[in-house]
């Protein structure tokens, strides 16, 4: 197997608690509370931050309990991703070609 990076996280403080090295979907990703429309996650991640290096470098992002999680904090860490994922490897993929 592959020496890959994987992001586990939770949609409650309890849930995260439980995960190794676990932390909530909006720590982990940084999305902002509370999210409006078209935001991207932690206002400006700039290219060359500790974050941004570490969400291109995982492999594949687990959020457990995902689905209670708003649909909007799913659609700023897309566009965050994309964004960091630059216009020529983005493509029409979701999270930058990430897995999730």
């Amino acid at each position: 197997m592959k020496d890959q990076q994987v992001a586990c996280s939770a949609t409650s403080g309890i849930d995260s608690a439980l995960l190794f090295l676990g932390r909530t979907a909006h720590n982990r990703f940084k999305c902002p509370i509370p999210i409006p429309e078209d935001s991207v996650c932690n206002g400006n991640v700039s290219k060359r931050s500790d974050l941004a290096k570490f969400l291109l470098d995982i492999a594949l992002g687990i959020i457990d309990e995902g689905p209670m999680l708003d649909r909007l904090c799913y659609e700023a860490l897309d566009r965050t991703m994309k964004d960091l994922a630059g216009e020529c490897d983005q493509g029409k993929k979701s999270l930058g070609g990430r897995s999730s």
